[in-house]
């Protein structure tokens, strides 16, 4: 082992996933706010754009920009508890309080 990293965009990728996750055991969830610096990392940016990756996974090969992100990057961001959609997380939570609110006042 001659201590050099071969693949730098994998290693960036190990750095930042680490600081997520120290996030997400400090804070108990994986709503990182969009302009979040962890460790130095623009976190909230890094997450913004692992969503777009994710998105990506559903785009031909010619319609892609960026590499999409693999089965195994896709299974430890869930892990955490990143959400895909968070407007479509956003508004399941207004419609539960709205029911909470519907069934305590009538």
């Amino acid at each position: 082992e001659l201590g050099f990293t071969w693949d730098v965009a994998d290693a960036q990728w190990e750095r930042k996933f680490e600081s997520l996750h120290e996030f997400v055991v400090r804070e108990g969830h994986a709503k990182v706010p969009q302009r979040h610096v962890e460790n130095g990392e623009n976190l909230g940016i890094w997450l913004s754009k692992q969503r777009t990756y994710y998105a990506a996974r559903d785009l031909s090969e010619a319609e892609r920009k960026k590499k999409p992100l693999s089965d195994e990057q896709v299974r430890r961001l869930e892990e955490v508890g990143v959400v895909w959609d968070v407007a479509a997380a956003r508004r399941e939570r207004m419609y539960e309080l709205l029911g909470a609110f519907v069934a305590r006042e009538g």
